[in-house]
Formats: structure tokens, C-alpha cells, sequence
């Protein structure tokens, strides 16, 4: 059984390999009330997760099939903090939390913009929220939790460790899940732990294929998943989403869901010049880690996310008739597709722009000030004109990146897709369009799942 949990919404999929296979999907749990913002109470989410996988398992599984393996994914960059027994610490800062430009500035200045003790590993852009950052600001937001924290020890975890140690008992990450905050020994820069301020909290780095434990007691009552059960460490929901392509180095992989990335995966004799090019452009750069290929690679805060926000705006919008949820989103997609026609030939010629990255930036500038969004009046643009723009817009954000991974990028095979987005024609469509080898969707929301099922020792067709 491979779990993904999303920022949008949960994906599960069962498989034996062969032809056993179903999947599942529900609404990722939002913020219990009264948060906002990215600021979850963890314990509440956790629970709500779990709950959904609960009572699909009671109906997906068929009588005398068991489950003999788990591996979860999740999104990464959070700050989930926990006591050594696993109590739940004030609030979990997710990774769309805004962090205080005042953090990001502090460790400019403190680190002069860049990533200590990373050596030949890791190169990310020094700008980017990575999990240092988000863990600072936390500490700053909960001072007293902070103190507790220090003086007592725990663990930072991000939602898939969190819901392993719900199964199994047992606290541990992986490097790619922790990146930002591990040097290439898989331990964590003493200056860097003494600016976060809470101590030692890096929890046991294993590889992400490895056996983590056994579900115990606890973990069967709160999953629905059988006592005995093996439990693999898992990775983070990017990782998982490009071992997921299972494709062939070179080619240029686009991951498209609530957020959009751009990568190319590399063999181990070019990973010198990728470190060297991640440094000089902005792009960030992965090694190897266990099972999963080293990857060069960036990512925008535009994509499904743009969608959600821009869309319902457009006059017409069936947003009333048809709801917030998932079934009605998917329907007010398919009024917009109808109103829209073909892609205009040559795009659309609008007098005003439009920024896909509405409320922060990522890709090779990444800047948490950045605002997005429309230039000037969209009413002056029919529905047909603004939804095709919201569309460009997105292949708008990922053109740097794009540029930036020729180098590494085989130009004479299509581009693959997978990911949530790719279940949505106008993204096809401008995507074939404007990117010149062509498209090819891979798998659509279950490519995080899939890529864990490989990680559990399930091969999927390789091209």
C-alpha cells in the first residue's frame, strides 16, 4: 500500500504488482478552525488523514487480501515538532506558511547566502524556504514550546515520519525529506542547529527504501491496517512523484499539481557539472540517496493552486452552483474547458499580463515579496481570453527553469507529466503547443504513489 499525502488531497493506491490494483483519492484535511495561513494543529490533522484511510480500507480490500507492505510519501519543508514520546507541540507550520522576511534576511546575513556544511551534496538556492528557515520561524512564533523543546529534547518530523512513528513507534526521516539541514554525512552544521535555536531535533536519517518497523498495536486501531504489517521509511512527495516517471536520465520530467516542478534526472558521472550549473543558475541539485536518482531540478509556486484562486473568477464561473469540493471543481473544469475551445493559435495578445506565482515566488529568483496575479483589469478580457492567459500562465513560470535544465535535457524525447494537473486538458493543450518535443502523460495524481510502490520493491514499466 503506497499513501501520498498531498497538499491538496490524499492519494492511496494498493497493488500486488500484477493485476490487483485500485486507487483512491480524498481531500487532503484543512486547517481546523480558526487557523489560517498554513498553521495546522498536527495531532487533528494526522487524524483526520488517517480516518480517511480508515474507512476506504474497510470497502477497497478485498476479503482474503492482505496488506504486506506501507510506504508513505508526503510534502516536506514543515515544521512538525514533537516530544521524544510523541506528544504534539503547539501548532505545525506547513510548507505554504509565509515565513518572516526578517528569518530569510537573518540568514543571509548570518550565512552570507548560503547553505552551510553541505559540501559535495546538496546544492539549493540559498533563497528558498527550506526546512532551517521554517523550523527558525517557529521557534521565534512559539518561544515557550521552543524552550520546552530545547531543554527536554524531541524530534522535527515532517507529516510521513509522523505518520510512520503513528505506525510503528519508531522516529526517523530520510535526507531528502530533511534537506536544507543535512550535510552529505547525513548530519546536521552545528552553526546552522544554533541559529534554529531548539537543540538537538534532527531525528535518525535512514534510506528511504529501508524497513522502518512493524505496526504495532496503535497503529493497526488508528489505520485500519493489520498488526505485523512492514513499514518503509518513505521520502518526500517530489522524490516520490520522479522515482514515480520511472524514465530514463535526460529526460525532462514535469511534476504538475498544487505547486509545478521541472527536472532531469542525472547518472552519477555528471553530478560535478549539475552541482556546478545548480550553483550558477538557481536550479537546485539532489545526489543520489538509496533507491532514488540524483535530480537536478526547480519549482514554482504557481499550478493547481493558481487554478483554485484565478478561475472562480472569471464571470460566469459556476462556482455557487457546483461547490468547493472535489466533484464540483472537476465540473466547473469542464464548463470552463467548454467555454474555452481550441488553444488560440499563437496564444492570446491581451494588453495586460498575467503572473502565475500570485502571492510568493519560487523558481531560480525565488522572493517571499513577490505579487503576482493580473497587471491590470481582466474584465477587459472575455472568459475565453482570461482562462487561456491563466493557462499560459503557468508554462510562463516554468520557462526559466526549463531553460536553465537544457543542458542535461535529451531535446529529442517528449517531455513527461504526471501529477494531478495532467487530468486537465488546457494544460495538455498549451504544453504541446509550446514545448517543442512534444508531451507524453506518464501517470496523473497517483505518481507520488506510484513512485513509492517502486520504493516497496514494486517495479512499474520503465521506458
Amino acid at each position: 500500500m503506497a499513501i501520498d499525502v498531498g497538499t491538496s488531497s490524499v492519494k492511496l493506491l494498493l497493488t500486488n504488482g500484477k493485476r490487483f490494483e485500485k486507487l483512491h483519492a480524498f481531500l487532503t484535511p484543512f486547517p481546523s478552525e480558526g487557523d489560517s495561513d498554513g498553521i495546522i494543529d498536527s495531532r487533528d490533522y494526522l487524524d483526520s488523514i488517517w480516518k480517511g484511510i480508515r474507512e476506504w480500507l474497510i470497502e477497497a480490500l478485498p476479503k482474503g487480501k492482505k496488506i504486506t507492505k506501507v510506504g508513505i510519501t508526503s510534502h516536506i519543508q514543515s515544521a512538525l515538532l514533537v516530544t521524544k514520546t510523541g506528544q504534539h507541540f503547539a501548532h505545525m507550520h506547513r510548507w505554504d506558511h509565509p515565513i518572516d522576511s526578517a528569518v530569510t534576511d537573518d540568514f543571509i546575513s548570518q550565512f552570507n547566502g548560503k547553505w552551510p556544511g553541505l559540501g559535495m551534496s546538496s546544492v539549493l538556492n540559498p533563497r528558498g524556504s527550506w526546512m532551517p528557515m521554517r523550523l527558525r520561524n517557529w521557534a521565534l512564533t512559539y518561544p515557550e514550546a521552543g524552550k520546552i523543546i530545547y531543554q527536554n529534547g524531541g524530534y522535527a518530523l515532517q507529516v510521513k515520519d509522523a505518520l510512520n512513528y503513528d505506525l510503528c513507534g519508531v522516529f526517523a526521516s530520510d535526507a531528502r525529506s530533511m534537506r536544507g539541514w543535512l550535510n552529505f554525512e547525513n548530519e546536521v552544521n552545528a552553526q546552522l542547529s544554533s541559529w534554529v535555536g531548539l537543540g538537538d531535533i534532527c531525528p535518525p536519517i535512514l534510506e528511504p527504501q529501508e524497513t522502518l518497523g512493524e505496526v504495532n498495536d496503535f497503529g493497526s486501531e488508528i489505520s485500519g491496517i493489520d498488526e505485523g504489517v512492514e513499514v518503509i521509511v518513505g521520502c518526500d512527495d517530489f522524490s516520490a512523484g520522479i522515482h514515480g516517471f520511472a524514465s530514463r536520465t535526460g529526460t525532462l520530467l514535469n511534476m504538475a499539481n498544487t505547486t509545478e516542478h521541472l527536472a532531469v534526472t542525472l547518472p552519477d558521472k555528471k553530478s560535478f557539472v549539475a552541482q556546478q550549473h545548480a550553483t550558477e543558475t538557481g536550479l537546485s541539485y539532489l545526489p543520489k540517496n538509496g533507491d532514488l536518482e540524483a535530480v537536478l531540478y526547480c519549482s514554482t509556486a504557481s499550478g493547481g493552486m493558481t487554478l483554485k484562486m484565478c478561475l472562480p473568477r472569471i464571470k460566469g464561473f459556476p462556482f455557487e452552483e457546483v461547490g468547493w469540493d472535489e466533484e464540483g471543481y472537476i465540473a466547473a473544469l469542464y464548463w470552463l474547458i467548454d467555454i474555452m475551445g481550441e488553444r488560440p493559435e499563437n496564444g492570446v495578445d491581451a494588453e495586460i499580463g498575467f503572473d502565475a506565482e500570485i502571492f510568493t515566488k519560487r523558481g531560480l529568483k525565488p522572493s517571499a515579496k513577490h505579487i503576482g496575479g493580473w497587471d491590470g483589469n481582466p474584465s477587459i478580457l472575455n472568459p475565453r481570453e482570461q482562462a487561456w492567459m491563466i493557462f499560459e500562465g503557468l508554462i510562463d513560470s516554468l520557462h526559466p527553469i526549463r531553460v536553465a535544465l537544457l543542458p542535461f535535457t535529451n531535446e529529442g524525447r517528449p517531455v513527461k507529466i504526471g501529477g494531478g494537473l495532467s487530468m486537465i486538458g488546457p494544460v495538455l493543450e498549451s504544453r504541446a503547443a509550446r514545448w517543442p518535443q512534444g508531451i507524453e502523460v506518464v501517470a496523473t495524481r497517483e505518481i507520488g504513489a506510484r513512485g513509492i510502490c517502486r520504493l516497496l520493491g514494486i517495479e512499474v514499466e520503465i521506458d
